[in-house]
Parts: C-alpha cells; sequence; structure tokens
C-alpha cells in the first residue's frame, strides 16, 4: 500500500488536476488502530487527498457469507465508488504501483460512453521502501516476471516465446518489455466472456466516468466474491460502453504477495449467469437495488 501511494504522489506531483485516493477500510480489528494511524504514510503533493472510509465489522456481519469471507471485495469497491468525487474513477487495488504516464495522461481521456481497461505487469518481489519517483518503476520494469493481457498469463521462456509466435505481428518488437493488449483474446466458448472483452484480471484497473458507475449500479452484488470483475466488464459493453485498452506505456504493476483467490468461493459463473438471464444475447444482469455500497449508511470517513 506505502508503494501504491507514493507511485501515485510522485507522478501527480505538478499536474493539472486534483488526486483522490480513496481507501475503504473493509472489517477492521476493533482492538487496533484504524488503518489510517496504523500506516505510515509517504507525503504527498497538495493536489493529492488520501481519504479512508471505514466499513464496521457489524455491517460486515450482515452479508451472507460472512463466516467465510473476511472482506467483501466488490461491495467494498462500490462503497468507494459512492463516495468518489464525481469525474473519471478507477477502480483498482493497493498491491499495485502505477507507472507515472497512467496517473498523469488517464484523467485526460475521454470517458463519454467508453471504459478502460490495462496490461498488469507482474513484478518478481516488493521494492525497497527507500525507492522514489522513478527509482520505483524502474525497478518494477527491470523485476518484471509476467504479464496480464486480455486473456491469459504471458511469462519469459517457451510459453512467452510461443505466445510471441502466435501473435507477433501484433506487435512492434517481440519482446516481453513491448506487449500489448491488442492481441486477440482466447475464446472459450462462453457467451459471459467473450473473447474481444479484456475480462483477464479486471479488478485491478477499471476506468470509467463516475456517472456511467452510478448507472450501471456498480459491481454485481452477489452471494460470491470470485469473477465479479469480469460481470463488470460484461455489464459495461453490453450496456453499450465502448472498452479501450490502453498501450503499453500505460505502466500498472504487480507486486507479487500471497494468493488469496483459493479461500474464495468460486462457482461457475456461466451457470450461474444463464439462470439469471436466460438466452439473452447480450446480457446486463445487476442485482443490486438502490442502497447498493451501503449507500444509506453513514460510513466513518477520514483524512490522512
Amino acid at each position: 500500500m506505502y508503494n501504491y501511494t507514493r507511485s501515485i504522489a510522485h507522478a501527480a506531483e505538478g499536474v493539472g488536476h486534483d488526486v483522490e485516493l480513496l481507501f475503504v477500510e473493509w472489517n477492521p480489528p476493533v482492538d487496533e488502530a484504524p488503518m489510517s494511524d496504523a500506516l505510515d504514510w509517504p507525503n504527498t503533493p497538495e493536489n493529492v487527498e488520501i481519504r479512508f472510509v471505514e466499513v464496521p465489522p457489524r455491517l460486515h456481519r450482515q452479508q451472507e457469507g460472512a463466516d467465510d469471507m473476511p472482506v467483501f471485495e466488490y461491495i467494498g469497491k462500490n462503497v468507494g465508488v459512492r463516495r468518489a468525487a464525481d469525474g473519471p474513477v478507477v477502480v483498482t487495488n493497493p498491491d499495485l504501483v502505477y507507472g507515472e504516464r497512467l496517473v498523469r495522461e488517464t484523467p485526460k481521456l475521454s470517458t463519454d460512453d467508453c471504459f478502460y481497461r490495462a496490461n498488469r505487469y507482474d513484478v518478481d518481489t516488493v521494492p525497497d521502501r527507500h525507492l522514489e519517483g522513478r527509482e520505483l518503476t524502474d525497478f518494477c520494469r527491470e523485476h518484471t516476471y509476467a504479464v496480464q493481457n486480455r486473456s491469459e498469463t504471458v511469462k519469459p521462456g517457451p510459453a512467452a516465446d510461443e505466445w510471441l509466435k502466435r501473435y507477433g505481428e501484433y506487435l512492434r518488437d517481440a519482446t516481453l518489455d513491448t506487449l500489448v493488449s491488442l492481441t486477440p483474446g482466447r475464446d472459450n466458448g462462453s457467451r459471459f466472456d467473450p473473447p474481444e472483452l479484456f475480462t483477464h484480471v479486471a479488478g485491478d484497473f477499471v476506468l470509467a466516468d463516475r456517472q456511467r458507475w452510478i448507472e450501471l449500479r456498480g459491481f454485481p452484488e452477489t452471494e460470491f466474491n470470485w469473477g465479479v470483475d469480469r460481470l463488470m466488464v460484461l455489464n459495461m459493453a453490453n450496456s453499450g460502453l465502448e472498452q479501450r485498452v490502453l498501450g503499453d506505456d500505460y505502466r500498472l504493476y504487480h507486486q507479487e504477495h500471497e494468493n488469496m483467490h483459493a479461500q474464495r468461493p468460486q462457482p461457475d459463473l456461466d451457470e450461474v449467469l444463464s439462470d439469471k438471464v436466460g438466452d439473452d444475447p447480450r446480457p446486463v444482469w445487476q442485482p443490486n437495488g438502490d442502497d447498493w455500497g451501503l449507500a444509506s449508511e453513514d460510513l466513518l470517513n477520514r483524512s490522512v
């Protein structure tokens, strides 16, 4: 989280727009200090505001499946969307490091009737805290070991060589560093995951205007916590928004850590959605009511 915050703070300094970092602290331990007080935060320029919204254990226990899941990621992300400032909103995760252009340029992109996705570059170790500014992103670039693109994970070695052989005509230079999401997606035969959509690792970066998030009522709030990011991308596209994929120079780095996905219930999404939407060829499944994102709750709000 420290590297995430300082990568954005460094890149945002001197730009002509304000940046709001809104963290949702879901189900925090009652006997420990809040995250805003417990963690060491980097210095930020005046145009960067850091806010925390707390969802207390009481509200967590009201969710179906609360005994099995300590955090409901996508309801938490909806909490953030409902309370974010108007304008472009990126829904993302704090285990990432943002490249400079991703911070400086994305607020200038048109978000009229479209949404944006980006490749994720996986870093093999967590950068040291003493790295500052461009040193941090240079470290991440040098330690990238895989790219999460439109439909798959690409790593150096035989798998990457095969990938480049298949899709090399889409690349300016056939190296791991220049992979871009212009490649065709892999068709797995599911109408709920069409190959033209960038649904892979969608929870890490989706950019859309806040008004579009509001119109679609955010991420579907379901009894499961798996694949909901994929459903969000599907809903955006099937509602008429154009998908745009940012190029290779918009870098988003993921820091290595323990994978917690295995702890989540993993339903068969095709089966679930078939039951919900029937034969609709362009389904938009949204179970959320007017109170999505805990809109009626007066949640504790802190600034750093």
